[in-house]
């Protein structure tokens, strides 16, 4: 008995000792702390034109307006701070539990059905789209098609390969070409990409690509040719669940011209899904022309050609995940359908209540649909999860009678409770392509 109450004892002691110096080292170490970062004495960040175009080229954050300097002044000065901070010894670091494991939130189980050939397979010619497949190539491209001519900053003009000299000439005699300003090309391209990932017997005699070609004085050339890498790299980035594997490729100067590529990294091998092209020289397409608003020789050209049917494949195999569980996650602003509906069932629940909420569903999946937002009617989860549907609205009893309904984020599985009437605001913040 005496020697079981001092082996209590002890660690008793032992347990108090540790508490004891646990607050001791805090306490100090919250004194340093305060001490250190009142002494801190930083001087004013100096930023030219140099830092700012090296880090243009390794940032995706552009510096060309007065928000971006700040951002740039905030963390330069933020890195002093951290760069003349002495942490003191008897601070341990904190562990985060994801920092060396996956978090998956749900599983998510391949149906019995062949996604593959649901959405995109090889076939001996080439790429073959099934149902959702073609939703999502459409999405993609009418994604590009905003980001890249809708949204420019400046002119840009749809014309074909064919006519690309006939353009310039029209462009020319109206006056409206004003530099910088760009031309607009998506067709199917015979270039052969990617060989080395082809399977077996397998041939992609021809893909699609959507092309922009920009014209711009030799003087803010090079600066635009380092934009236009910031500004893909990124548009990619922000499309994927993994945004690390978007990268560019070391630069390639061939003979008056400089060539990057935007490469996805996977395992099975790279996906280069994206061309940008510095051509010094334009003389061969203004050759017919006869524009006297500027030297021809004073123009470089700026051209990024992407692949939308390589970028469909790099997008999808970066969706799925294989490890514990298989997850299949696309970006809403190009999954084939945005939102899915579903009622509630109650067991008090008549065939005439259930009528109204499917009339209801019919009035908000109308809503949605006249607003441009992809949305489908089915009878069974199964299918939501086979065409990867990112939103799934619940309607019950009480939304007749409240309003509220709620939607579930398909790759959070979180539900939030919501007035149907903003239910169109919701989604547009969510898979709108301007957003």
């Amino acid at each position: 008995m005496d020697i079981l109450l001092q082996l209590y004892r002890y660690r008793c002691n032992s347990f108090l000792r540790l508490k004891i110096a646990s607050f001791r080292y805090t306490s100090i170490c919250e004194k340093i702390v305060l001490k250190q970062l009142d002494q801190a004495k930083i001087s004013e960040s100096i930023i030219n034109k140099k830092t700012i175009n090296k880090l243009e080229k390794l940032s995706l954050i552009g510096y060309d307006n007065d928000r971006g300097i700040a951002i740039l002044k905030a963390a330069v000065n933020f890195s002093e701070r951290l760069r003349n901070f002495e942490i003191p010894e008897e601070v341990q670091p904190l562990y985060n539990p994801l920092e060396e494991n996956n978090l998956y939130l749900r599983e998510d189980k391949v149906q019995d059905i062949n996604n593959r050939t649901t959405f995109i397979n090889f076939s001996k010619s080439g790429f073959t789209y099934g149902l959702q497949g073609n939703m999502l190539l459409r999405n993609l491209e009418a994604h590009w098609f905003l980001h890249c001519v809708t949204m420019s900053p400046y002119n840009v003009f749809i014309t074909t390969t064919d006519r690309i000299k006939h353009t310039l000439q029209i462009l020319d005699n109206m006056n409206i070409n004003e530099i910088p300003y760009g031309l607009a090309i998506i067709k199917d391209s015979k270039t052969s990409w990617n060989q080395l990932i082809w399977p077996p017997k397998c041939k992609v005699t021809s893909h699609k690509i959507a092309k922009t070609i920009t014209f711009a004085h030799n003087s803010q050339s090079k600066d635009l040719f380092y934009k236009k890498q910031r500004e893909r790299k990124m548009w990619w980035r922000k499309l994927t669940q993994n945004p690390s594997r978007f990268l560019l490729t070391e630069s390639r100067k061939l003979k008056n011209r400089e060539i990057i590529d935007i490469e996805v990294l996977f395992p099975f091998g790279n996906i280069i899904v994206e061309t940008i092209i510095y051509q010094y020289d334009v003389h061969k397409l203004f050759v017919k022309t006869t524009n006297s608003k500027y030297d021809i020789d004073d123009v470089h050209m700026i051209e990024h050609v992407a692949s939308l049917d390589w970028g469909c494949l790099a997008l999808l195999s970066d969706s799925y995940e294989d490890g514990k569980s298989n997850q299949v996650l696309l970006h809403p602003k190009i999954s084939p359908y945005k939102v899915a509906f579903c009622i509630e069932k109650e067991s008090n629940e008549t065939d005439s209540d259930t009528e109204k909420l499917s009339r209801f569903i019919i009035y908000l999946n109308n809503i949605l649909r006249t607003k441009g937002f992809e949305t489908i009617l089915v009878n069974t989860k199964e299918v939501i999860e086979m065409c990867l549907v990112p939103f799934v609205v619940t309607v019950a009893q009480t939304s007749l009678k409240n309003g509220i309904i709620h939607i579930t984020n398909r790759s959070t599985t979180l539900a939030e409770a919501i007035h149907f009437t903003d239910l169109v605001k919701y989604i547009a913040l969510r898979c709108s392509h301007s957003v």
